[in-house]
């Protein structure tokens, strides 16, 4: 005689529980999610938004820039798109750092171009650039003469906060070598003149007190600081020219005027 099997209730009943606690989990961290996301939304809002470091562009130039407006939501501001929006609208920032202080504010730390030269365009404008080869704005004759010149190169089709496409590649790398090097020694401002129309005999001026024959890019960084140890000795009513080509030997020769 054929059996009847008998329903597992049981086993059915456990799984059932199992779903049912499974699908409660899943609804109480949904119900956290959204908690949570509520709670970022209603009370982490931009009340102040403070700028550090600036002195070409005011405060409340620089928040626009960022696209930051009061009443965001503090968490999810995108810290890169906003740096980026800076730097591009505007060319004087070298850099920007953004961080969140929680409740309400967002602190922008902004670091300018620190050093500004003047170079002539293909069209024979007058350009303010950086030490890095970042094209700051265009300027009047008389404004360009209040900044070191660089020769050696003009700049064609120049665009405000875009590197500078030179007429003469090598000239403008020897440039860019020598105000990199440059930077940081203290030497930047007293410099006027910076020619590499010859990339191969590239002279600068100190002032008008001093011409500095640097020869090639070879060596900077030890031409450099020969110049600075050279500058040291010598005294304010002494102008003439500084020979670091080391053309023979590696001695920085003073040849007065």
């Amino acid at each position: 005689m054929e059996q009847r099997r008998t329903p597992n209730y049981r086993h059915r009943s456990r799984r059932t529980k199992i779903r049912s606690g499974v699908g409660t989990g899943i609804a109480i961290t949904i119900t956290a999610v959204l908690a949570l996301m509520l709670g970022v939304s209603v009370f982490f809002k931009v009340n102040r938004v403070v700028v550090r470091g600036n002195s070409v562009y005011d405060s409340e130039t620089v928040m626009k820039a960022s696209g930051i407006e009061i009443g965001d939501t503090l968490l999810t501001v995108n810290k890169g798109k906003a740096a980026a929006k800076i730097e591009v609208a505007l060319p004087y920032v070298e850099h920007v750092r953004l961080s969140r202080v929680l409740p309400d504010t967002i602190i922008l730390e902004i670091t300018e171009s620190e050093a500004v030269f003047s170079v002539l365009s293909d069209s024979g404008e007058y350009w303010l650039m950086n030490y890095r080869g970042k094209l700051l704005e265009s300027v009047s004759e008389e404004v360009a003469e209040q900044h070191a010149s660089i020769l050696g190169f003009t700049v064609i089709a120049p665009e405000v906060g875009e590197k500078a496409v030179p007429s003469v590649q090598e000239s403008f790398d020897a440039v860019m070598t020598v105000l990199g090097e440059m930077s940081g020694t203290g030497l930047m401002d007293d410099f006027t003149r910076l020619d590499a129309t010859k990339n191969y005999d590239i002279v600068m001026y100190h002032g008008e007190q001093y011409e500095i024959c640097l020869g090639t890019t070879e060596e900077m960084d030890y031409k450099f600081r020969f110049l600075k140890a050279v500058l040291e000795e010598l005294s304010d009513n002494q102008p003439g020219t500084i020979d670091l080509t080391f053309r023979e030997e590696k001695v920085a020769k003073f040849m007065p005027w």
